[in-house]
This record gives structure tokens, sequence and C-alpha cells, in this order.
């Protein structure tokens, strides 16, 4: 059960973003529980991309933040159930799909891709 609730930390940490993207933490526990038994890399982040899309995400909030949930899955899972500073390091070092920062204790993420929809 460590590995569930670790998943969930490190999904909730992602929770928040811009206000244009994702704000609903339950959406992205579930993407990321529902894609997490996928191979690591493309696979798994299409799966989380795909599951925020269905979900009324715009592409570019999705491909970033599926792009993040397979990093935080491959990299940092291992710190995230009992080491949640460890998690947000890990992540900050790590992945770099979108750009994180905290403002007030809260993640935000923005894309790199400010294009438009993928």
């Amino acid at each position: 059960m460590a590995v569930r609730h670790g998943l969930v930390l490190l999904v909730l940490s992602v929770a928040v973003a811009r206000r244009d993207c994702i704000e609903n933490s339950t959406d992205l526990q579930q993407c990321g529980q529902e894609c997490s038994r996928r191979p690591r890399g493309r696979e798994r982040a299409d799966c989380a991309v795909s599951c925020i899309l269905g979900r009324g995400q715009h592409g570019r909030c999705a491909g970033c933040l599926g792009e993040l949930i397979d990093c935080r899955l491959s990299n940092c899972l291992f710190f995230c159930p009992d080491y949640p500073e460890r998690c947000e390091l890990c992540v900050a070092e790590r992945c770099t799909a979108c750009v994180s920062k905290t403002t007030a204790g809260t993640n935000v993420a923005t894309s790199h891709d400010e294009q438009g929809p993928r």
C-alpha cells in the first residue's frame, strides 16, 4: 500500500496548475493511478495525456502534465510515501516537461509549449 500512498502524494503535488490548466486534483490522482502500471516513458505519458484530455483539459496542459506524471512515477516515486520534501526536490531536479515552482506553498505547473494545443 505504500506505493499507492506515494502515488497519491506524487500526483497531488502537481494538482494545482495555472488557472488555464488543471485545477482538479481528483482528475490528476485518477489519471496517475489509471496509468501507473503502464511501461515508463512515452506509453505511460501518452496514457496520462489521454486521461487528462478526457477530463476537458487542452492539449498544451495535458501534454505537459502527462509527461510530468510519467517523470514523477519513473524517477521520484521511491521518495514520495515517506519523504514529501525529498519527493518535491526530486521532481524539481529531474522533471522538466513543465516548469514547476512553488508559490505560497502551492505548486504551479506551466508548459514550455506556449504555441497552443498539441
